[in-house]
C-alpha cells in the first residue's frame, strides 16, 4: 500500500503493489488510482514503483485465513 495517494493524482499512479515473489520472480501486480491493475514483467515493475518504495507500507494479506 501506498499512503498518500489522492483521487487527483494521475490515473497511472500505483496504489499498491504485490511481490515479485509472488509471481516466480518474474514480474508483479499493481493496483492504479484509477482502479485497473495490471502485471509487469520485473523491469517495468521495479521502474514504475521505484519513486514510491521509500514511502510504501507493507500489508499482509492471508486469503486462507477465514474471518
Amino acid at each position: 500500500y501506498i499512503p498518500g495517494v489522492t483521487p487527483d493524482d494521475k490515473q497511472d499512479t500505483p496504489v499498491a503493489y504485490d511481490v515479485v515473489a509472488n509471481h516466480g520472480g518474474e514480474g508483479g501486480n499493481i493496483l492504479f488510482i484509477d482502479g485497473h491493475v495490471e502485471f509487469y514483467k520485473k523491469a517495468g515493475y521495479e521502474r514504475i514503483i521505484a519513486p514510491y518504495k521509500n514511502r510504501a507500507i507493507k500489508v499482509e494479506v492471508n486469503p486462507g485465513g477465514g474471518g
